[in-house]
């Protein structure tokens, strides 16, 4: 197998690439969207991407229903579809991370425990912290 070289940004700028900076465009776009705009766009998007169906579909489908199996089949479907549009949704937040200034979200932010981080740190402990994503 042949070693390629990088792609410089000016070889990004050939035609062939036009359709990368048209998403890499509209992902701007999505960023600058007023918060609830997004969302309704993920909620429009993950029905829409639920109704395609496809192999994620199937993947999603066959772990719900290994997970889940005490739920009924509507309760499993609708488990899916929430899936699917929470899914989108937190695809658009994420454009939001690259492109826009979050100083307001982090105006925001709380931080629960901060006593106990800086106790074991004081100790010299070392400290693990778990975080989850939520849309």
């Amino acid at each position: 197998m042949q070693r390629r070289e990088p792609i410089t940004f000016l070889q990004t700028l050939h035609p062939k690439y036009i359709g990368t900076w048209g998403l890499v465009f509209l992902m701007w776009l999505i960023a600058h969207l007023p918060h609830k705009t997004q969302q309704n766009f993920g909620t429009w998007l993950g029905k829409r991407l639920y109704k395609m169906g496809g192999s994620r579909l199937k993947v999603t489908r066959a772990n719900i229903r290994a997970c889940f199996p005490d739920l009924s089949e509507e309760q499993q479907e609708q488990l899916i579809k929430d899936t699917f549009i929470a899914n989108a949704k937190g695809y658009l937040e994420c454009t939001t991370g690259w492109w826009r200034d979050m100083d307001k979200y982090y105006k925001k932010l709380t931080i629960e425990g901060q006593e106990e981080l800086d106790a074991a740190r004081k100790k010299g402990n070392g400290v693990l912290l778990f975080g989850g994503h939520f849309s």
